[in-house]
């Protein structure tokens, strides 16, 4: 559901021009280093992909994160407007945000929180929790020795 949405949310235009996430995940599907699946430990899932160039300095590589806004906020240090300007997070924004995040699950609605990071180098800390990603051949392969297996 939350995929769902996100996607919907792309195509509406809310973000200023609608996006094509189909024609965005074929242009940018050689960029992606690096897999960090859901965990409901960590309520997130992150993706590290080859830099563009854009960012701090050029960055070399960058971790795009979605998960429960509550625990992503957390960790940022600032904002993005959907015209792409930044700017700090100050403890009033914070503040700010966190009382909108607690208003919205007091109607019984789920917030989430998209993030990214601009890196050089990546921490080998990071490395370590990732997952490479899987070839075509080698989803295929997964599927169908998965499918031949019967349900625990």
């Amino acid at each position: 559901k939350t995929e769902g949405a996100l996607l919907n949310f792309l195509a509406s235009g809310a973000l200023g021009d609608q996006v094509d996430y189909r024609k965005q995940r074929e242009e940018n599907k050689d960029r992606v280093e690096k897999l960090f699946p859901f965990s409901s430990e960590n309520k997130m899932m992150s993706t590290l992909m080859k830099g563009k160039g854009e960012g701090k300095e050029g960055a070399a590589h960058r971790l795009y994160t979605k998960g429960a806004a509550e625990i992503v906020v957390k960790v940022c240090s600032g904002v993005m407007s959907a015209d792409g300007s930044t700017k700090e997070m100050d403890e009033s924004m914070r503040s700010e945000i966190d009382k909108r995040i607690e208003q919205y699950a007091s109607e019984g609605l789920r917030t989430i929180a998209l993030a990214f990071r601009d890196m050089q180098e990546v921490p080998a800390e990071l490395d370590a929790l990732a997952e490479k990603p899987k070839s075509k051949s080698d989803t295929k392969s997964e599927a169908s020795s998965s499918s031949a297996k019967p349900p625990k």
